[in-house]
């Protein structure tokens, strides 16, 4: 999560230059934009150390214990056959699955069709594709104390890299950028799993409809992510590019483009996961934290220069994606003077150093499985 590559590269180091305002890149260091990570870093740390069998067997023992906690249904207890929640494989998945067929067919034959069609083959489907996806990433080297996130600390990355290029299981998204019809599957996940309506908007002002994958032109991709981004297509639900492109965004409000920052994201979503998200890389390979106060405060300035060419841009109303505790459809139509006014409140919170914060207000608590807690 901290590195693994270059500390601060040669590829930062005309960063600073680019930023617009000396003056918010003060404030977005002083609004501590990965504030949400110092309750989780201690807890890696910990765990890391605490580990005397090396990192790989703490990772195999406690995500076991993770998707135990996930599915305690599927127990033997309740099966009355094991499952196998470990994620280093050996054991016949296809005689497994053949078990539960057989569970389900009991319970209907004895009349609970409800029972096996609405509650137990949707969850064993749930449990496969998460096993299968946390037994791809461990194939690939990629699951870690540090690589899998709660999903409190996604509002971190959304204020420092909010231009997104997002890419479905095994194919693109297609690109509906400007129109007025659904919000996009994506911008719905991404409504429900952040959690709050002031999230959900600050997402959707920087990502009207969700950029595909095809769409990106920017820092050249590392062979190593390009790699990873192969061989996951087809594993994770989504995949995605967070940049600090505010002048993509821009442009797309009609806005002046300011300077593009550099260094971007990659990173995963299952949506059999909805605590937790996947930190798969960066350019630089250094890490999460690198240039967040320099990204944050191009975003805000951005904003703050941009804003009537902002509000021009949502001057009328829209469909908008929204968490099901306010729109129990996932998506309802918002006038522009509520973006308006969202797009107004994110500023002063930012100028009030409580952007993250502000911005998280009200999002739901939920109970985190976390395989390092």
């Amino acid at each position: 999560m901290t590195s693994g590559g270059r500390g601060v590269s040669r590829y930062h180091a005309s960063a600073a230059a680019l930023v617009s305002s000396p003056e918010d890149l003060e404030k977005a260091r002083n609004n501590k934009p990965f504030g949400s990570f110092e309750e989780v870093a201690p807890r890696i740390k910990e765990a890391l150390s605490n580990d005397p069998k090396g990192t790989q067997a703490f990772i195999d023992t406690h995500m076991e214990e993770f998707l135990r906690q996930h599915y305690p249904h599927l127990e033997e207890s309740h099966v009355g056959f094991e499952i196998d929640f470990s994620i280093t494989g050996g054991t016949d998945d296809e005689q497994e699955a053949k078990r539960f067929d057989e569970l389900t067919a009991a319970n209907v034959r004895i009349g609970l069709s409800n029972q096996a069609n609405q509650v137990l083959k949707p969850a064993y489907a749930n449990f496969q594709t998460l096993r299968s996806q946390l037994r791809h990433l461990r194939g690939l080297d990629l699951l870690s104390a540090s690589t899998m996130l709660p999903d409190s600390c996604l509002p971190t990355f959304l204020v420092t890299a909010p231009v997104w290029y997002v890419a479905g299981r095994g194919k693109p998204l297609t690109n509906t950028t400007g129109t007025n019809g659904a919000p996009d599957k994506f911008s719905m996940h991404m409504a429900e799993r952040l959690g709050t309506l002031r999230l959900a908007d600050w997402y959707q002002v920087w990502n009207r409809r969700s950029r595909p994958f095809t769409a990106y032109q920017g820092d050249v991709i590392p062979p190593h992510l390009l790699q990873t981004i192969e061989r996951l297509q087809g594993e994770l639900d989504y995949l995605v590019i967070a940049t600090p492109f505010h002048d993509v965004a821009a442009r797309e409000w009609q806005a002046p483009a300011p300077k593009r920052m550099i260094d971007p994201y990659l990173l995963g979503f299952s949506e059999a996961l909805p605590e937790c998200f996947f930190f798969l890389g960066r350019w630089s390979n250094t890490g999460v934290f690198p240039l967040a106060s320099e990204m944050m405060a191009q975003g805000m300035n951005c904003l703050r220069e941009q804003l009537p060419r902002v509000k021009a841009a949502f001057r009328d109303s829209v469909t908008w994606a929204a968490p099901k505790s306010v729109d129990l459809k996932g998506w309802g139509t918002r006038d522009g003077k509520h973006i308006q006014a969202a797009v107004e409140g994110a500023i002063k919170a930012f100028d009030e150093l409580n952007l993250v914060p502000w911005l998280s207000e009200g999002r739901p608590q939920r109970r985190l499985l976390n395989p390092v807690g």
